[in-house]
């Protein structure tokens, strides 16, 4: 048999849609891993052979199918020989949308003519393009857990809607247990990847509406949907995914504040594997909106413990990075301004301005009070008036 190469998956669902493609995969039918070494490819991955291009560097893989073996995302058992056909390979994919292929030779007259007779689609993927759905290829779409995560956040990108048969399946993942076997990290990749799409409040309302919400993300169950969506609709293009994660879990710990203390937040975090630059940023939010201190409010020493609370006298970047999660926060944009406006007056004190006494004098903990001092009589001539209340 003469070996075929095949354009897959995300590349051709992108071409037709007119997206611009990114990352190209392919699928050799007919060849052996030794004809592939043969010919200058190198082997990578341990469970089937993919090989990279000597030039491109790009993933070529030979022609599978799988077959389930246990219970998760990693039981599966994989069959690959020159026999395995282009369209063997596709049954094995998750969406329609994602089981086309072109022959490698009919890539660029594809590209320049978009004759669709040219595609290899024996799931009618194009169909559901056009018509804007999500539909599994086959049944065997229950056996990877991931792919309920994965649809959503097709939804998200896209603005498709999930076949009902498909949304009844991803149903009965959930209710048989299939969603438990998914490892925190691997949620928290996919959840991030939907805060990078145009609609990621998709991503929560897919997974809602098929009873995945709180098992894929248990944090979430601390919030109200209605209330995650709105803030959804707040989020601007110059939110980064980073800080859209991190609006979405300070909501979500706003609703419990009264019954989560720092510890207590620790503990979600390392749970649901939320990365340290999120877990930071919340961290901000969070002790910039908590008014409880050994001062009473409103006052010059409030803002100073708060300033050194947050800790932006040691890193101002910090400060910069959690005004960027506050656009669906408005109602808490007038205590960040105070306090930027504290920080301002207060940041630039140092052990120069203290008296030469004091210098020569003071030893470590009395040069921070001193310091501080000097902080508070600059936050002395600052009104603050009603920064706290909205």
């Amino acid at each position: 048999m003469t070996a075929k190469v095949y354009l897959v998956g995300g590349a051709v669902r992108d071409m037709l849609l007119g997206h611009p493609v990114k990352d190209r995969d392919w699928v050799v039918v007919g060849a052996t891993p030794q004809e592939m070494l043969d010919q200058g490819f190198t082997q990578v991955g341990a469970d089937f052979p993919v090989f990279l291009h000597p030039t491109t560097k790009e993933e070529y893989a030979l022609a599978r199918t799988e077959r389930k073996t246990g219970s998760g995302y990693h039981g599966f058992e994989t069959t690959f020989d020159p026999t395995v056909t282009i369209e063997d390979d596709l049954l094995r994919r998750d969406l329609t949308i994602n089981a086309m292929a072109l022959a490698a030779e009919d890539v660029m007259t594809y590209k320049m003519t978009s004759d669709h007779q040219l595609l290899v689609d024996p799931f009618r993927g194009e169909d559901d393009l056009e018509a804007g759905l999500l539909r599994h290829v086959s049944p065997a779409f229950a056996e990877d857990p991931v792919r309920v995560l994965r649809v959503a956040r097709f939804a998200a990108r896209y603005g498709f809607t999930v076949d009902t048969d498909l949304g009844t399946l991803m149903h009965s993942m959930v209710t048989d247990g299939e969603l438990d076997h998914l490892t925190p990290e691997r949620v928290w990749v996919e959840f991030e990847k939907a805060m990078s799409e145009p609609k990621p409040e998709l991503f929560f309302e897919v997974l809602d509406g098929v009873g995945a919400l709180d098992t894929a993300l248990p944090f979430f169950g601390v919030a109200q949907l209605p209330q995650v969506l709105d803030i959804c609709e707040e989020f601007t293009c110059e939110m980064t995914a980073r800080h859209k994660m991190a609006a979405v879990l300070v909501l979500c710990l706003i609703h419990r504040a009264h019954q989560l203390d720092a510890p207590e937040r620790r503990k979600v975090y390392e749970e649901n594997r939320v990365s340290g630059d999120v877990s930071k940023l919340v961290e901000q939010m969070m002790t910039m909106l908590h008014k409880d201190a050994p001062v009473a409010i409103e006052t010059a020493a409030y803002w100073l413990h708060k300033l050194k609370q947050l800790g932006w006298y040691r890193d101002d970047k910090v400060m910069f990075d959690l005004r960027d999660v506050l656009p669906p926060f408005q109602w808490a944009v007038p205590l960040w301004d105070a306090l930027h406006k504290a920080w301002q007056v207060s940041c630039r004190v140092a052990f120069a301005d203290l008296t030469d006494e004091q210098k020569a004098t003071l030893k470590g903990a009395a040069v921070g009070d001193a310091i501080d001092a000097l902080r508070l009589e600059k936050l002395k001539k600052i009104e603050f008036k009603d920064k706290l209340r909205g």
